[in-house]
């Protein structure tokens, strides 16, 4: 199985395109692509089970290739980048590819986020993402998964920073 975990890019307005797509950020500090990708993604891709393949894509840094194989597509937001993320969401599954959405505004407006996904994560992702991957290996996704608790932060695995 593979799995690709996307953030997707800021909105960009006209004049500040150069700074929030971070290549002020690349130039300031010498690096050839600085990423801020949320801390989600990194930690979901350690906490994926052994054999499964994981790619993260930050769109800041690099474009996302939809004619790249996936099995499933996760992508996390906060609201400034949710038509993008949506964008995202709708441009795989017309491919057929199953989207799973989560984040903030994926959390705070769930209905809406399911218009655009195969399934969605509600709450924190990191207890509950190795039963979405499990459920997605069996064709089964449930439309919703939800977090009750947050996670004991000390218990998660290192973040797969290697990824970015």
């Amino acid at each position: 199985m593979k799995i690709l975990l996307v953030s997707p890019r800021k909105r960009i307005e006209d004049g500040f395109r150069v700074y929030w797509d971070n290549r002020f950020h690349s130039l300031v500090s010498g690096v050839e692509k600085y990423t801020c990708a949320f801390l989600s993604l990194p930690t979901l891709a350690a906490s994926t089970p052994p054999g499964v393949e994981v790619k993260i894509v930050d769109e800041n840094t690099e474009p996302v290739d939809f004619d790249e194989k996936a099995d499933l597509v996760g992508i996390t937001f906060i609201t400034n980048s949710a038509v993008r993320g949506y964008e995202i969401a709708d441009e795989f599954r017309a491919r057929g590819t199953k989207v799973v959405l989560g984040g903030v505004h994926v959390s705070m407006l769930p209905e809406e986020a399911k218009t655009h996904a195969d399934s969605i994560v509600a709450g924190e992702a990191d207890g509950i993402w190795q039963d979405v991957i499990a459920d997605a290996q069996k064709n089964e996704l449930k439309k919703e998964y939800r977090a009750l608790s947050r996670p004991e932060m000390a218990a998660l695995p290192a973040p797969r920073w290697d990824l970015l």
